[in-house]
């Protein structure tokens, strides 16, 4: 009986566990002190996530079939597939009438999903203002350059523009696109990109002005000109350009903003939900960096992104940061390869509270081609470093964006993929799934169970009252002397019980445990990979 093997049991601050990839459970559960056995969950995660994404050009014409068996000969389970940029609708044809693309996107769901694949749904909810439908939404776009003497509205016509969110107009139309998108169409979920603002400068638009006032009851009454020079900082951010404002607000301002794109996604997940409450969501945010600063919120203050306060929230199940080298110079490879630990460190040690932790971090990595790096392409050997590193600093898998290759429309968009999943030896070795938890609670014991579709060890840690993972707020004063806040994920405590026999069937009896609500997480390991679930609870 595996309980008999237990090799480590210990109360400790854990600091990294297994260092191999992973993916987590999807869903919480409650486990009451009724004394029976529960079946949470009928399936489960795979040890290792291997997705590749698919930009708009695939939207038309591709061979789905085709891509989607030679997907899964290489072990691929996940896919993004971009289907809806509020320029245009790609995958989906002209809203709202569903066009060629409406069978496109439907035919690529019937086709992954007969090999098992996941299918999730790219959207850009931030970048541009749909045009689709043939109205005019100049009106959408926000005013963008934060000088008041350059100050300038964009036009969806001239090829660039942001969303202005603040705009109610903006909220409905976004809310229309994601009810269409998931009632026409079995995705298993939804991945966002350009959730965020172009940098420090923006918004600046009179919907901002009132959305701003009326959620921080700051400058209620005064002009938009007088506005605009108490939320414009006296400088551009790190030099000395005047900006015609005198920033009397802009430590609000910048924090107002953040919470601004924090709400739009809580509004997204929502509307998602409400029509199908199975559905899991993922992000592409810049990796966390330091920028040769002393905290990593350089890019939740540029760009408004919080994957870390996302997370604390439940709003996402899975997080795939950008991690690209600046160029195929010998120097620059070098310097990414070897940037590659401390941005997993950064990942885990602020957004998930270590490897394997409270979701996937899966890195998004490309072999280049047009869309990325100014058509740098990458070698099968420089990829394959990459995973390596990765994989070995706790990535829990991997996504490769915008794949080309057998079956894709965009033949000439880069570099076929099939060769870059074969330098990595896929489809081996086979990732497994980690299924059925159950707990039987009796008296002070608990007996744990799970099952893995393959021999694997099992390791549990548990806590109570508090949870294994916890966040604190703090306070960042390298970009602003008055401070900008942003969340942080503590590494996991706890007490852990392990067992490294491989096993498909997995037991811990918990025992002298006193009236109390526990909380716990198990994982399981094997060559492919780590196996965790969510942060889940009983009661003795």
């Amino acid at each position: 009986m595996p309980t008999k093997k237990l090799v480590v049991v210990a109360t400790i601050i854990l600091s990294a566990l297994v260092v191999c990839q992973a993916t987590s459970l999807n869903q919480s559960i409650t486990i009451p002190s009724s004394g029976s056995i529960l079946v949470t969950q009928s399936t489960g995660a795979k040890s290792q996530i291997r997705s590749t994404s698919f930009g708009e050009s695939d939207g038309q014409n591709a061979n789905w079939t085709l891509i989607a068996s030679t997907c899964a000969s290489y072990g691929i389970n996940q896919v993004c597939i971009d289907s809806v940029r509020n320029y245009i609708v790609t995958v989906q044809g002209t809203w709202p009438v569903p066009s060629l693309g409406y069978l496109n996107l439907t035919w690529a769901v019937s086709a992954f999903h007969s090999y098992g694949i996941k299918v999730f749904a790219g959207m850009d909810p931030m970048f541009k203002s749909y045009s689709g439908d043939g109205i005019n939404r100049d009106s959408y776009i926000i005013p963008y350059n934060g000088n008041l003497s350059q100050l300038e509205t964009y036009t969806a016509e001239n090829g660039y523009g942001w969303l202005d969110i603040a705009n109610p107009a903006s909220v409905t139309l976004l809310h229309k696109l994601v009810n269409q998108l998931v009632s026409n169409y079995s995705i298993d979920g939804m991945t966002f990109d350009y959730l965020r603002w172009d940098g420090y400068l923006m918004p600046y638009g009179n919907y901002d002005m009132q959305q701003f006032q009326y959620d921080t009851g700051l400058d209620v009454g005064v002009s938009y000109s007088q506005w605009l020079q108490d939320v414009v900082p006296v400088d551009y951010p790190y030099t000395s350009t005047p900006t015609g404002g005198n920033g009397k607000y802009y430590a609000q301002f910048m924090e107002w903003r953040n919470n601004l794109v924090t709400t739009l996604l809580q509004n997204i997940t929502q509307w998602a939900l409400a029509i199908n409450p199975n559905l899991k969501f993922g992000c592409t945010p810049h990796a966390l960096v330091f920028s040769s600063r002393p905290e990593p919120d350089y890019y939740t203050f540029r760009d408004g992104q919080d994957p870390a306060n996302w997370i604390r929230l439940g709003l996402i199940q899975w997080i795939a940061p950008m991690m690209y080298p600046n160029s195929n110079s010998t120097s620059d490879l070098a310097a990414f390869l070897n940037s590659l630990p401390g941005l997993m460190q950064n990942e885990e040690n602020y957004n998930t509270g270590g490897p394997h932790g409270v979701i996937p971090i899966v890195p998004t990595l490309t072999s280049g081609g047009p869309e990325f790096n100014n058509g740098n392409t990458y070698t099968t050997g420089d990829f394959t470093s990459w995973v390596s590193s990765l994989v070995a600093n706790g990535a829990d898998g991997f996504n490769i964006a915008y794949q080309t290759g057998p079956g894709s429309a965009s033949q000439a968009a880069g570099p076929s993929v099939v060769s870059y999943l074969a330098a990595l030896g896929l489809p081996n070795p086979p990732t497994f799934a980690l299924t059925n938890i159950t707990v039987t609670v009796s008296g002070s014991s608990a007996t744990v169970q799970w099952k893995t579709t393959l021999p694997a060890n099992s390791l549990i840690i548990y806590n109570t009252p508090t949870a294994i993972y916890t966040w604190s707020q703090k306070n960042a004063t390298d970009m602003l002397s008055s401070g900008f806040p942003y969340w942080q994920c503590s590494l996991p405590s706890g007490t852990i019980v392990s067992n490294s026999t491989l096993n498909t069937n997995h037991v811990f009896i918990l025992t002298g445990l006193t009236a109390s609500s526990y909380v716990f997480q198990v994982r399981s390991t094997d060559p492919s990979g780590t196996a965790f679930s969510t942060q889940q609870t009983f009661t003795v």
